[in-house]
């Protein structure tokens, strides 16, 4: 959706250009979407690499520790909601 995030410190610091919707707009629609698979989410093998052997896994491989360690793709839609009410 065009937003950098970063994580600090137990936060996370979004940032977007102007011409973008608002974060609030953007949490909405995910909750709105239909899911998501993991191949749309984790569109780069960068977005893979963080661990200092990820770089000599194959993108299969890389996929499967994401999805199975580190990402729960069910969880999103809530997450979302929690954020937008944490935010009111």
């Amino acid at each position: 959706m065009g937003y950098t995030v970063e994580t600090y410190d137990g936060f996370l610091n979004v940032s977007y250009e102007e011409d973008s919707q608002s974060l609030e707009a953007a949490l909405k629609e995910i909750i709105r979407s239909e899911p998501v698979t993991a191949e749309i989410l984790l569109s780069g093998k960068e977005n893979l690499v963080t661990e200092k052997f990820h770089p000599y896994l194959s993108l299969d491989l890389l996929f499967e520790d994401a999805t199975g360690s580190r990402i729960d793709l069910n969880a999103l839609p809530q997450l979302a909601h929690e954020l937008i009410e944490s935010g009111n």
